[in-house]
């Protein structure tokens, strides 16, 4: 828009060159002209880099809609549609959604090793907090702690949607390679190892209420 706003501003000012211009003598015409001139190159200028960025605009927001409709393909077909609906609900993208549910993957995993109850009562629903503050708790009584390392995700699919009234259900199955071990109170490790990386495999549900505006996607189930 600012760009906009001065080519405006160049072209008045062109306009009350070419006012004065029958005023003025030849020295101060040639000056004029000159500026003339300088400004319509930046008109150019300006008209050319609005044009790119639309541009650049269009085929970023294709190549957008050409990822969605591939990773949408991929799930069952029964699922599709609903999940179209979920997004644009949510007003964003299938690729953003994705980011989102992996996000929260890591976080969960290393908030309920770390003991972090308030990141965990953010990420996942009641039942779920239930059962990882019992398991919390349970450590804690043991003095044992968990230490859990998520060193990639290596694949992320959606294998079911459903969407009743507003409530809306994505299962998604991660295959990740992860770090797990526990140590006891004095930080010898009691159970797995600290250099063994194992590909796991997890299947997680996210809910959301559509008609709850800013309310986050939590795992109902893991």
């Amino acid at each position: 828009m600012d760009i906009l706003f001065f080519a405006a501003i160049a072209l008045y000012v062109f306009w009350k060159l070419r006012e004065q211009f029958g005023n003025v003598g030849e020295e101060e015409k040639k000056r004029i002209e000159e500026n003339i001139s300088r400004r319509k190159e930046l008109i150019t200028a300006v008209h050319n880099q609005v044009i790119s960025i639309q541009k650049k605009i269009t085929e970023i927001a294709e190549s957008q809609k050409q990822a969605d409709e591939k990773l949408i393909a991929s799930i069952e077909p029964e699922s599709q549609e609903p999940f179209r609906k979920i997004l644009l609900s949510c007003a964003i993208s299938a690729e953003m959604f994705m980011q989102g549910v992996k996000s929260s993957f890591e976080m969960v995993i290393k908030s309920f090793a770390s003991k972090d109850k308030e990141t965990l009562r953010m990420l996942v629903s009641d039942k779920v907090f239930e059962a990882f503050i019992s398991a919390i708790e349970n450590r804690t009584s043991q003095e044992t702690n968990l230490v859990s390392n998520v060193i990639a995700i290596t694949d992320a699919k959606i294998i079911a949607v459903s969407l009743v009234n507003t409530n809306a259900t994505v299962v998604v199955k991660f295959i990740s390679k992860q770090i797990n071990y526990v140590t006891n109170k004095d930080g010898a490790i009691i159970e797995g190892r600290r250099d063994e990386i194992k590909e796991l495999e997890d299947v997680w549900t996210f809910t959301k209420d559509l008609a709850v505006q800013n309310k986050n996607w939590v795992v109902s189930a893991t």
